[in-house]
């Protein structure tokens, strides 16, 4: 690297200096990313149980890091139970405000639950800071598409596949918009 450019540090010092405060003598960073590693391996394998019986595990500090409550999300999702996750993922949301993904992952979640209106409602507040995305407008469009207005799911479609030509693929496969493209196919 050149000279006054930090190295880049690697997933165990980020973990290392960001939580050093918490992991103190209970647990070291390195047992704390093995326990992390272990419990995303057992969402892979479907062994939820087991993924939340080694969050459970885990030091109470060390519960509350974005790590575990992302862990939590992931065990809720897999689980079928999207509104819970909703509610963790805005926690998560308003804590790093900057995060699109998080934010759009409210309303995924949401409207995986089935309240569309709900999902629309926790877009509307953010339209400000992420009306200028895609992804943003996609999702609008696919809540209006539940809600039957058929009007604003065209307009937000529109919007969004001008922000980002790559979502018409997406869009082409999306059931949601079975009823625009469907008369296409």
């Amino acid at each position: 690297m050149g000279k006054g450019v930090a190295e880049p540090l690697s997933f165990l010092e980020r973990i290392q200096s960001k939580h050093a405060w918490r992991i103190g003598r209970r647990m070291n960073a390195s047992q704390f990313l093995k326990e992390i590693t272990a419990v995303e391996g057992y969402i892979e394998l479907g062994l939820l149980e087991e993924a939340a019986n080694r969050l459970e595990e885990l030091p109470s500090d060390l519960k509350a890091t974005a790590e575990v409550v992302d862990l939590h999300i992931r065990i809720l999702v897999e689980e079928g139970q999207f509104l819970k996750a909703s509610f963790l993922t805005e926690t998560l949301s308003m804590s790093d405000p900057v995060s699109l993904k998080k934010a759009l992952n409210v309303a995924r979640y949401r409207l995986a639950a089935n309240v569309p209106g709900d999902a629309l409602d926790w877009l509307k507040k953010s339209e400000s800071r992420w009306g200028k995305s895609g992804d943003y407008h996609y999702l609008v469009a696919q809540c209006y598409s539940v809600l039957d207005d058929l009007g604003e799911m065209k307009s937000h479609l529109t919007t969004a596949l001008k922000l980002n030509s790559n979502l018409l693929q997406q869009a082409l496969d999306d059931p949601c918009f079975d009823s625009l493209f469907g008369q296409f196919m």
